[in-house]
């Protein structure tokens, strides 16, 4: 298995030297898209997740090389061939994973592409999220609750920032932005009440964004950062505590 992973980076290398050796018109996205092709066969002949994984990870940067060049024909094949690789490969939970994020990562390029304003990234993260985490299907459901929870957690925080709310509605963002967070908080405690342990995450992030937003320009540094870290600490043992709780 060695050498097979060691001729994939060699496969990589040979295309990066190629395209050196006789000045190849090559950008860094057609090469990554290469490298991301020639992990897919390999992976697909010899059955090998890792190298199905390591496709993931060129694709991501092939895309994010893309950045503003319309790649929407490979971006689709991409994404049909890994949630095609659950199939392939058994339903194994990290390919899922994989596919979940490289899928949230292609919303990001076609909203940077179309220039779409960051307040509607986040909304359509936040719907993403919540699809993830309550639309019943037979593949990987616990995976696509975590990863969705996650989408959820990072995007219903950074909305919760009213600058966000006030680039797209003439009226002070904070009218919109605390509700928007109330509302979250609920709903994060709706999950806990089904004795899941993520949402109590994103709380402590609410907390601490609060925290951090309200007082930090009126606490002396020192203190500020000493009753941060002790809240920080605080919420660690308490989820720790928590999630012991709830395996017992």
């Amino acid at each position: 298995m060695g050498l097979l992973y060691l001729s994939l980076l060699v496969y990589g290398a040979g295309i990066i030297l190629i395209r050196d050796m006789f000045y190849l018109d090559l950008e860094e996205s057609t090469i990554f898209l290469l490298w991301t092709a020639g992990a897919l066969v390999l992976s697909s002949l010899h059955k090998d997740v890792i190298l199905f994984l390591v496709a993931h990870v060129a694709a991501a940067i092939f895309l994010m090389s893309s950045l503003g060049n319309p790649v929407f024909f490979e971006l689709i094949a991409l994404i049909v061939l890994f949630f095609a690789g659950n199939w392939f490969f058994g339903y194994k939970k990290i390919v899922t994973v994989f596919s979940l994020l490289f899928l949230v990562l292609s919303v990001f390029y076609i909203f940077d592409f179309f220039r779409i304003d960051t307040f509607w990234l986040m909304l359509c993260y936040l719907m993403l999220g919540l699809l993830m985490v309550h639309v019943h299907h037979g593949l990987n459901r616990s995976v696509f609750r975590s990863v969705g929870l996650g989408v959820v957690g990072v995007a219903g925080v950074v909305m919760t920032f009213s600058d966000l709310w006030e680039g797209v509605i003439n009226i002070n963002g904070t009218w919109l932005s605390v509700p928007f967070a109330i509302g979250l908080t609920g709903y994060m405690f709706m999950l806990i009440s089904k004795k899941q342990v993520f949402p109590l995450i994103v709380i402590g992030a609410l907390i601490l964004r609060y925290y951090f937003d309200t007082l930090y320009g009126f606490m002396p540094r020192a203190l500020f950062f000493v009753i941060g870290g002790l809240m920080i600490l605080g919420i660690g043992m308490f989820i720790e505590r928590y999630r012991k709780e709830e395996q017992a």
